[in-house]
């Protein structure tokens, strides 16, 4: 773990801060309430350089929000977009400003100094093969981020500092390169929520890029494991990484997805309530493998 308790502030290096976007997805909160808003503001108070703050609002109504600060943009889709969207719209701007990475936060993060000084150390070392920086994310006392899916699909989470160039992770908090983004071709917007982060950086491997761990830990809430979800999200859930798991793993890995999938449905029916939105949550992933095989065929006939 990080031994950078103790450091007030990161160090002010015009270069590399320049060069960085970061990215605040928000939904029904405004900018004064998200979390990752205000504690990102006091994380970078005493860096004076050019980065840009990208404040992305997926609320279903137009909105603003006013700083004097013209680091900060704001931008209202009026509309739940999917976080693609905003993701691709952040990446697109970075590229038009000539910045090289973009840094993702969910609104409700928690972006400590120490956190900021770790990225700056990296990014420093960052080579042309080097896609995404992930820290440690931990959720309830327990280590959820970064993993391997190893052939059957199954998660394995690896010690804290051990590197791996195939890692998978949670978006938020990634440091990623915006050339590595522009190569892959962009966020798909068909995963518009669930599973985008398994899609995303399956892509990023299927380029033989790579993924580095950060030395650091870090909070995150994560509902499916805090367990305040509500059942139409536990379908999407299931849909969107049964698409994924059919769309780009093998046979094996396809069948001990849906079988992990259904056990987590069996082992939440008091969300889904009752054996009818246990048959709809089945459904919503078999669908998934259905639509995920479609994608696989359609992505092989265009090669």
């Amino acid at each position: 773990m990080s031994n950078y308790t103790h450091r007030t502030a990161p160090p002010n290096n015009q270069d590399i801060w320049d060069g960085v976007v970061f990215l605040i997805v928000l939904f029904n909160q405004s900018p004064d309430e998200s979390l990752s808003y205000q504690t990102l503001q006091k994380a970078l108070v005493k860096i004076t350089a050019n980065y840009q703050i990208i404040l992305f609002d997926n609320t279903p109504k137009q909105s603003s929000y006013y700083t004097q600060d013209n680091r900060i943009i704001f931008c209202s889709n009026g509309e739940n977009s999917g976080l693609p969207i905003a993701y691709n719209f952040a990446a697109k701007q970075a590229l038009t400003d000539k910045r090289k990475y973009l840094v993702i936060f969910d609104q409700d993060s928690v972006v400590t100094t120490q956190y900021i000084h770790t990225v700056w150390q990296e990014l420093a070392k960052m080579t042309t093969n080097d896609a995404v920086l992930v820290p440690n994310i931990v959720c309830k006392n327990k280590l959820i981020s970064p993993y391997t899916l190893n052939s059957l699909g199954l998660a394995r989470i690896q010690n804290t500092s051990q590197q791996s160039p195939d890692l998978y992770a949670i978006n938020s908090f990634s440091v990623i390169s915006v050339a590595a983004i522009e190569k892959i071709g962009f966020f798909d917007t068909f995963y518009w929520l669930d599973a985008l982060d398994f899609h995303f950086f399956h892509r990023v491997h299927c380029q033989n890029l790579h993924v580095k761990r950060l030395d650091i830990a870090v909070e995150h809430n994560l509902s499916l494991i805090n367990g305040n979800m509500p059942s139409w999200r536990l379908y999407n859930i299931a849909h969107y990484e049964m698409v994924f798991y059919a769309e780009c793993l093998e046979p094996p890995a396809i069948l001990v997805g849906l079988l992990k999938i259904l056990a987590r449905g069996i082992k939440r029916h008091r969300d889904l309530h009752g054996i009818r939105g246990f048959l709809h949550y089945t459904h919503a992933a078999l669908t998934g493998v259905v639509i995920g095989l479609k994608r696989r065929h359609s992505r092989h006939t265009v090669k």
